[in-house]
């Protein structure tokens, strides 16, 4: 659904298999997910394997039969009652979700980058911070701060250069979910993380063939739905070391 465009809602029904004249059990989970499955259309699969014939001994095919023969008749006269819809604004969908996956798949490495130059401008200031205390003790001291000043304004600016980048990225990003989000009939998957733990949560418990493969898939979406948190974090650990490293460079001018 999250394909599809909100004008398509209207036309959107369910056909419940298994449901043996009763209130489908799916019902409720359909009504829990907050999905728009609109008109629910009930079947029975023993029709599958049931003869329309009439037998010497009791059964119930036909009557089985009957029963899910009514439920297409109803099924295809509600089909006659939906109205036409352009797929115009579904395509667009189509077009904004590409782009908004182009978006996400160019900012993680960058995010990587920027995370690496903050270690590094870390490790820099920390370093800085228990040589300045010596600084008094040798020249040889005083010429490793120089360096190490030196390195932490290339530091700096590089990572200045990865924050200006990304925050180009988040803008982009940001707006092209705003629109999905007007058009769109569903929510993007990347704000499914709880679906894909639940998800990766039940291969465990199954195990069925293939289930450590598909766990590291749902492992690697689940990255890709974290991305809104991972930019929150960066930008907050930028912007807090570039403070930082700032202060400490005023305060070596003062000693």
């Amino acid at each position: 659904m999250s394909m599809l465009g909100k004008d398509i809602e209207a036309n959107i029904c369910s056909m419940i298999t298994f449901a043996d004249g009763l209130d489908p059990p799916v019902k409720n989970a359909l009504q829990m997910s907050y999905l728009p499955f609109g008109k629910l259309f009930s079947f029975n699969n023993s029709a599958l394997f049931a003869k329309n014939t009439k037998s010497d001994s009791p059964s119930l095919s036909p009557i089985f039969w009957d029963m899910s023969l009514q439920s297409f008749r109803i099924f295809f006269k509600h089909l006659e009652t939906l109205p036409s819809t352009s797929l115009k604004l579904t395509s667009d969908v189509l077009k904004e979700r590409h782009e908004l996956e182009a978006i996400v798949k160019n900012l993680q490495p960058r995010l990587d980058v920027g995370l690496m130059k903050i270690n590094s401008l870390n490790a820099q200031i920390k370093s800085f911070k228990e040589n300045t205390s010596s600084i008094a003790a040798n020249k040889e001291t005083s010429h490793t701060l120089l360096i190490q000043e030196k390195l932490i304004d290339e530091l700096k600016a590089d990572l200045n250069k990865v924050v200006e980048t990304v925050d180009e990225m988040i803008e982009a990003f940001y707006a092209s979910k705003a629109r999905l989000n007007e058009i769109a009939l569903r929510p993007h998957p990347l704000t499914m993380k709880e679906h894909i733990d639940l998800l990766i949560e039940n291969e465990k418990m199954d195990k069925n063939n293939g289930w450590v493969e598909r766990i590291e898939s749902l492992h690697f979406f689940r990255g890709r739905a974290n991305i809104e948190e991972n930019l929150s974090q960066f930008r907050m650990q930028a912007t807090s070391l570039v403070t930082e490293s700032n202060g400490t460079a005023r305060n070596k001018k003062k000693d």
